[in-house]
């Protein structure tokens, strides 16, 4: 299994984030492990493409499968790797997965030369491909939740409409990580509290059906073999939206908290009351990252965020009083953005001492801001928005709906960005490991 190169450095306070296990990808490897499969997984987070190809004679000698995710910057990486790695081993299944491959699996497929693409959630289906390989079947193509390309084209099978229980997760073998097995510990890593978002963000890509998760008690149990077995200090959820449920989080709050390990969430900066943060604070929560955007009513109603000024104010507010850090995301590029509103956001950014994550606009495939700007900005044609979203880490590159300057875009890109440096602390500065 593999996991592509991703070209954007971590921002301070997630330094670990090249090197922790992928939750998702966790599950879906120790679920075929337990299935009988030999797994491996080559991890090339921030690695070059050069680097890459070296591996593909061990890939070609030892594996029949191999399986790659899908990131929004994997198209230029996967039409120069997988051409390759067939050429090498015409005999290999490659199956490509993840969000950009459900977002537009027939020019991914078509582009690299992979013969599988999974479709959504890659639990069930891969384990069901495994079974069918072992089986020797020779058509693949009914197969629910994959697209496939045989003779006649690209064909679609049926969608996978069983959604994956979060409560069958099995607990991840991270000893499949090749940073976890070599330094025999796990300090920090990624953990899958909740599937889906209840919310329509026009920024946003949704590829799972619905919002579940885990039972409260199954995550306490988690925590405290994470502790145990991998000597794990701090986790970070990647729920899209922690707090969609006031009770889920007070009962989340009771089963991690006797665990000791630290943690953060990503949280919608709506509802948080000072009773909701206290509460988290004392179940071991250190920093809490809102997805704010934009300071300004106009821009959050031009996205759909469905938030207000107020509401981020009151919850900004209730996080820094219980003492958690608080980081909220921004972004650049907004079709709403004025100079007025870049003033409001500095404004706000001058009255409470969070620590900001500014981000361009990633107009995604399948996304309502990924169709607007294929057919305002890349003429339609999929493949370019493709190469750009490929290349729009190396900071060259950026996108924006913005009637402003570039020069005065830019400039406040790069203020957030100053501040964000003078603000944040490294994850090795102890913030998460200590008591407030």
């Amino acid at each position: 299994m593999v996991v592509p190169p991703y070209p954007h450095y971590p921002v301070r306070g997630l330094e670990f984030a090249h090197e922790s296990p992928l939750a998702c990808f966790s599950t879906i490897a120790t679920l075929l492990e337990r299935a009988g499969a030999s797994v491996s997984i080559f991890d090339w987070r921030g690695q070059t493409l050069d680097r890459c190809l070296e591996y593909i004679g061990l890939l070609a000698a030892g594996y029949d499968v191999c399986g790659i995710t899908c990131f929004s910057n994997s198209y230029v990486f996967l039409t120069r790797f997988v051409p390759a790695l067939r050429s090498e081993a015409p005999r290999m299944l490659l199956v490509l997965g993840g969000p950009l491959l459900s977002s537009c699996p027939e020019i991914l497929l078509r582009d690299s030369g992979a013969q599988i693409g999974m479709l959504g959630e890659g639990e069930v289906t891969f384990l069901n491909l495994l079974r069918e390989k072992v089986g020797r079947a020779t058509d693949l193509s009914q197969l629910e939740g994959v697209c496939v390309v045989n003779d006649h084209g690209v064909i679609f099978a049926k969608r996978q409409e069983t959604a994956f229980p979060l409560e069958r997760a099995p607990f991840p073998n991270l000893s499949l990580w090749p940073s976890v097995a070599q330094k025999g510990h796990c300090r920090a890593l990624y953990y899958e509290g909740s599937r889906g978002c209840p919310y329509t963000c026009k920024m946003c890509y949704r590829p799972f059906p619905g919002l579940r998760s885990k039972p409260a008690d199954r995550i306490g149990k988690d925590f405290g073999r994470l502790a145990r077995e991998y000597r794990t200090e701090f986790v970070f959820f990647t729920d899209g939206t922690f707090n969609w449920d006031v009770a889920r989080v007070c009962a989340m709050c009771d089963a991690v908290g006797p665990s000791g390990v630290g943690w953060g969430c990503m949280a919608r900066p709506q509802g948080i009351t000072r009773a909701i943060a206290a509460a988290m604070v004392d179940a071991g929560c250190r920093v809490v990252r809102f997805g704010v955007e934009s300071f300004d009513n106009a821009s959050l109603r031009g996205i759909g965020k469905g938030l207000t000024e107020r509401e981020i104010e009151a919850s900004v507010e209730a996080a820094l009083d219980v003492g958690l850090e608080v980081t909220c995301w921004f972004l650049v590029g907004l079709e709403t953005e004025t100079k007025e509103m870049i003033r409001k956001n500095l404004r706000f950014l001058d009255k409470y001492p969070v620590v900001p994550r500014p981000h361009y606009l990633i107009p995604l495939p399948g996304t309502p801001l990924g169709s607007q700007a294929l057919e305002s900005r890349f003429g339609g044609n999929v493949r370019r928005l493709l190469v750009y979203l490929s290349e729009e880490g190396d900071g060259r590159h950026y996108f924006s709906l913005s009637a402003l300057p570039r020069k005065t875009t830019e400039e406040y890109y790069f203020r957030l960005r100053e501040l964000q440096a003078v603000r944040g602390r490294t994850f090795e500065e102890g913030l998460w490991y200590g008591s407030h």
